[in-house]
């Protein structure tokens, strides 16, 4: 007995002893340049994190150095070289630190950090030493989540499609429900489509997803405290009121067709679209004519935080006939389609509506103007403009612009600017932080041009903004072979705790609220009581 347990004290001792000696091995060398030539200029880096504002409480912007090297020495500090860190590689792929990362952030907050780039042949003795990199570290945190759909190129297959959730200080992302998981048994290709998800006051404790498949129906899911009710009706693009007692959304009559010649292929109409909602109280969905009108194209609602008005886009149009006639003439005409933007008052306690308002004229901008979004503390709108239509990122001069709300209810002229975020590809699809310094939106700038990825600024309290930064990720080669697109992100302060498995079961269920709505397209259903005073209407 004796000997066994000095043989596995002594293999132990062993075990450790070659473990220690591996380590010293295998563990990096730092080192730090002393002789080293100065260039004056910027190394080339990818993601081009650099003259940036940056989240104290970001995951590391890991890059790769694109210069030709054997060698890649990195320095990040602050002033006095305070919590320096020092990365020596072989390999142009620079991956920084979490705990270093995350303590040399929050030690700085309102600072700038500093980037120290080296790079040596093994033909010269010395290093070059590029100029230093500028970033600033913000004084505010963003909201630690966010949620966001991502989908691979081939569109057509709905199974590729999830939507996901990302911790902004790390690397961790999980699904929160994918196509694939609608799929029945042996039947590889079958898959539903999640599409647009929403969350009320940047919480998930109450939450909507909308979901689409050939056997389990065309559906919403809301899920409030982390208990889950299906609503047979399909919402479009929805937005919760801040009492979290009803949800506003777009009822979109979709059409897709393609162009022989354009870098963008694509472009999307709608055929018909009108707004409605839902009450969660009475489970009724009710809407209005004052923004289901059959000679328009109501879309894009957004509530503003204090709940008294609704914003949405709108069209005016020549559309008529049958789906087919109205199709045929969009291909002819579709960049005559501009939106401007309105807005009406709401009275929740009443359940009544005012009088629509024109906020921004699309005759006024040239432009159609689309999504608008409301900073929390309802002093900013941002909305983004494109020549035609209501589906910017197909459109290479989609931009987002910012104007200030209080100094349009003083004046009733909204004053808007392009925010210097945008850059020539398209923008879209954004969103703000809680605490209204972040700004979350979809851009086609990156390499190829081709794939929406998600992007990060700072907007300060005049409502300027500062030069974005690419969603980081922990290989920083990611992007470079990822072919797929990211949008529709929604920031949120904690996790979404439900479960994928809960959230498929639920989409099989069989058990869901029956709605009968009273709009069919986008137009009222006939013989329905409806009276102009009420502004309203529902179906008992």
């Amino acid at each position: 007995m004796k000997k066994n347990i000095k043989l596995i004290l002594r293999l132990t001792i062993s075990i450790v002893i070659v473990s220690y000696l591996a380590y010293l091995h295998f563990k990096p060398v730092i080192i730090r340049p002393c002789d080293f030539a100065d260039v004056e200029r910027n190394a080339n880096i990818h993601p081009n994190y650099n003259n940036a504002v940056i989240p104290p409480n970001i995951a590391p912007l890991n890059f790769i150095i694109d210069e030709p090297a054997k060698k890649y020495h990195v320095e990040i500090y602050a002033e006095k070289n305070q919590n320096k860190i020092a990365i020596t590689s072989n390999s142009p792929k620079i991956k920084i630190p979490r705990k270093k990362w995350a303590r040399l952030l929050n030690n700085n907050k309102g600072k700038k950090i500093y980037f120290d780039i080296y790079t040596k042949e093994n033909t010269k003795k010395t290093w070059t030493k590029f100029k230093t990199i500028e970033n600033t570290v913000a004084e505010e945190e963003i909201d630690r989540y966010v949620v966001y759909r991502k989908m691979e190129a081939l569109y057509t297959k709905h199974q590729a499609i999830g939507i996901y959730q990302r911790d902004l200080t790390n690397f961790s992302e999980k699904p929160i429900v994918r196509g694939k998981g609608f799929r029945r048994p042996f039947d590889t290709s079958s898959g539903g489509c999640v599409n647009c998800h929403s969350f009320c006051n940047n919480s998930p404790d109450k939450m909507v997803i909308a979901f689409r498949d050939s056997k389990f129906g065309f559906d919403e899911l809301i899920i409030i405290d982390g208990k889950i009710k299906k609503i047979g009706t399909k919402f479009g693009y929805p937005t919760w009121h801040p009492t979290g007692q009803m949800i506003t959304y777009s009822i979109n009559k979709v059409f897709q067709f393609f162009h022989s010649k354009r870098n963008e292929v694509r472009d999307v109409v709608d055929l018909d679209s009108a707004l409605s909602y839902y009450d969660l109280k009475s489970q009724k969905v009710k809407t209005s004519s004052q923004f289901s009108n059959k000679e328009k194209l109501e879309t894009f609602p957004s509530f503003s935080p204090d709940g008294k008005y609704l914003y949405y886009c709108c069209a005016t149009t020549d559309l008529k006939g049958n789906d087919q006639q109205r199709f045929d003439w969009l291909k002819e005409n579709h960049k005559k389609i501009r939106y401007d933007l309105m807005r009406i008052s709401y009275d929740i306690k009443t359940d009544t509506w005012g009088q629509t308002e024109i906020v921004l004229s699309s005759t006024e901008t040239g432009k159609s103007i689309l999504l608008p979004r409301i900073s929390p503390d309802g002093k900013f709108i941002i909305f983004c403009m494109c020549d035609y239509s209501s589906f910017s990122l197909y459109l290479k001069d989609s931009d987002l612009y910012i104007a200030n709300l209080d100094q349009f209810n003083q004046t009733g002229k909204l004053k808007y600017s392009r925010l210097t975020c945008n850059s020539n590809w398209p923008e879209s699809w954004h969103c703000w932080s809680s605490n209204n310094r972040w700004l979350v939106f979809s851009s086609k700038r990156f390499e190829g041009r081709l794939f929406t990825k998600l992007y990060i600024c700072y907007i300060d309290e005049n409502g300027n903004s500062s030069k974005p930064i690419l969603l980081p990720q922990q290989d920083p080669s990611f992007y470079d072979s990822f072919i797929g697109f990211y949008g529709l992100a929604e920031l949120i302060k904690k996790p979404v705790n439900i479960s994928e498995k809960e959230i498929i079961a639920a989409v099989r269920s069989s058990e869901k609220i029956n709605i009968d709505m009273p709009l069919t397209g986008a137009t009222f259903k006939a013989k329905l009581n409806y009276t102009p005073n009420n502004a309203q209407q529902t179906r008992e």
